[in-house]
């Protein structure tokens, strides 16, 4: 089951940002309502805001899944997260925390 949520459609997701390097963007919540590469565009109380995945940590909750990723992990398009699974998991378990 793990390896099954990096292969999910992000979009319409709940979103939390458990830590980012930008204090502008920690803890915020909201829905997934686009993603890019590099960033989530996320709205939040009625706004849209462009996150980048770098240096953040994500909760993603959708259906009956949840999961906890690091943002590096995944700049890629979303189409390509199937095709690079191998590496995404290889670096969500390398340990690295970035708060």
């Amino acid at each position: 089951m793990y390896t099954r949520n990096y292969m999910r459609e992000f979009i319409s997701s709940s979103i939390s940002v458990d830590s980012h390097s930008n204090p502008l963007y920690d803890k915020l919540n909201g829905h997934i309502v686009d993603e890019t590469a590099r960033t989530f565009r996320i709205e939040v109380d009625g706004k849209i805001k462009i996150v980048p995945k770098t240096t953040g940590k994500f909760t993603i909750k959708s259906g009956r899944f949840i999961i906890t990723l690091k943002g590096d992990s995944i700049l890629m398009r979303p189409e390509e997260r199937l095709k690079n699974l191998r590496k995404i998991i290889k670096h969500e378990n390398k340990g690295d925390d970035y708060n």
